[in-house]
């Protein structure tokens, strides 16, 4: 048997979209939540990414709710639009930690360090966010968050709204060839108290293969 008869090919279900929050970039199965891809195509695979790594999304969108549609919908309007992931984690009395994904916020205009912060401030302002509890930020190193002057570390630490919080590079965080990605991690330099209410509401839009996904993690 030639090695072409041999050679099996995995292809993309739409419906993998829904269930399991995975897209299809230039023929590569991509976390529409973190951007993780999956080195081959099949359906183990990626439902064993969301229910290791994500597993708390079913339980607040059921498969098949209304809910979970309106989440899934609105992924279609930011195929070119640059991404900014929000997620939490938390540290408890007992130091037992917690992690959550918040929501992705378009960037739609550039993605400077002062449209960051704008995105952000936003939504910790219109939320309600305890802002206050932040403890540290580790960041890729790229300009646009550690800017001396105009990186959005910069801008959060001239706010007096944010507190004094330490931050770190992590320089294997660079974006690689065909994925621009950066990372913010907001880590515990310190330990404060968590509280275990209500779980953040979570919500996604699609990477497309034009898109910016940069994440940003709090430690409470």
């Amino acid at each position: 048997m030639s090695s072409a008869k041999r050679r099996k090919t995995y292809a993309f279900h739409e419906e993998w979209e829904t269930d399991f929050l995975f897209t299809n970039v230039n023929d590569k199965c991509v976390c529409l939540i973190c951007g993780f891809s999956v080195a081959v195509g099949k359906r183990c695979n990626v439902q064993r990414h969301f229910v290791s790594v994500h597993g708390n999304f079913s339980h607040e969108f059921p498969t098949g709710s209304n809910l979970r549609k309106e989440k899934c919908d609105e992924s279609v309007d930011a195929s070119d639009t640059a991404q900014l992931a929000l997620f939490v984690r938390m540290v408890f009395e007992d130091f037992s930690t917690k992690e959550e994904f918040l929501t992705l916020l378009p960037l739609k205009t550039s993605t400077r360090g002062i449209d960051i912060y704008n995105v952000v401030k936003g939504y910790v302002v219109d939320k309600k966010f305890p802002i206050r509890k932040l403890v540290s930020i580790t960041s890729d190193g790229a300009p646009a968050m550690t800017g001396r002057h105009n990186g959005f570390i910069a801008h959060c630490k001239a706010d007096p709204d944010f507190p004094k919080f330490l931050n770190y590079h992590y320089n294997q965080l660079h974006s690689t060839k065909g994925k621009a990605t950066s990372e913010l991690q907001i880590v515990p330099g310190g330990m404060r108290r968590g509280s275990r209410g209500s779980s953040p509401s979570y919500g996604h839009q699609v990477v497309k293969s034009r898109s910016k996904t940069q994440q940003l993690w709090f430690w409470f």
